[in-house]
């Protein structure tokens, strides 16, 4: 049996909740799910995590999932968490969810780089350890679920190193993504990541030895994305 997943990230809100009200606007069917790749809200403002919560609720009543971005600043977590309590906020967690009879294992977490940015390395120290630990844990937690879950999927708003970095600038893809993560997902064989981040991609679908990656980010995407997924089988597509 097939699930279909609604996915967006990068709104931005305020800055591109027009262009997310519209592409919510033109989605017809009901999905499953309702996936959010993080950087719901521009630079902290999080009482912004209403506007965008609200439409998804009105339009659907499925289930909605959330990772935290790089905009959604570690100070103001339990305030987006509490004000905008319809989503699961996952922090580096798993979530199963039953589809009809369908179990769906997702990992949620907000990433991993293989190279600080600047400002993290000067203003987050220990930063470096942040990162392997995240790596480590979220990779238990990939293999935990394929083994228990019928579809997993990774939630992600940093990328794997996958092709959907292509379009931005080459230089700054270690500071962009993570090569560990992209063998996590490949050592445990899942059936999808959905991430976000990058704005400039030019290639929004993607493949890690078999394994489907989605970019999900609204300025490169322009659109809500509805993916569908075969239980034990992989993915479809998305249309």
């Amino acid at each position: 049996m097939a699930v279909t997943l609604a996915a967006v990230g990068d709104i931005h809100s305020p800055r591109y909740l027009d262009i997310f009200l519209r592409a919510l606007g033109k989605v017809k069917l009901e999905p499953d799910a309702v996936l959010l790749a993080g950087d719901i809200i521009d630079k902290g403002k999080w009482r912004e995590c209403t506007r965008v919560l609200h439409p998804l609720t009105k339009k659907w009543h499925a289930p909605l999932v959330a990772v935290f971005g790089n905009e959604e600043y570690d100070d103001v977590k339990g305030h987006i968490r509490s004000l905008c309590s319809q989503a699961r906020w996952l922090d580096d967690e798993y979530l199963s969810l039953d589809i009809r009879g369908v179990e769906v294992g997702i990992i949620g977490t907000r990433g991993s780089l293989d190279r600080p940015t600047p400002w993290q390395s000067k203003h987050m120290p220990g930063i470096e350890s942040v990162y392997r630990e995240r790596v480590a844990k979220i990779r238990r937690l990939l293999l935990d679920s394929r083994r228990r879950d019928d579809i997993t999927v990774l939630l992600t708003h940093y990328p794997p190193r996958a092709d959907t970095l292509r379009g931005e600038d080459e230089r700054f893809w270690p500071q962009m993504s993570s090569r560990k993560m992209a063998e996590a997902v490949v050592e445990a064989r899942i059936d999808a990541v959905i991430h976000g981040h990058l704005h400039r991609s030019t290639v929004v679908d993607a493949s890690l030895d078999g394994v489907k990656v989605y970019n999900v980010a609204l300025p490169a995407t322009r659109e809500i994305r509805v993916i569908r997924l075969e239980e034990k089988r992989g993915i479809l597509g998305y249309f």
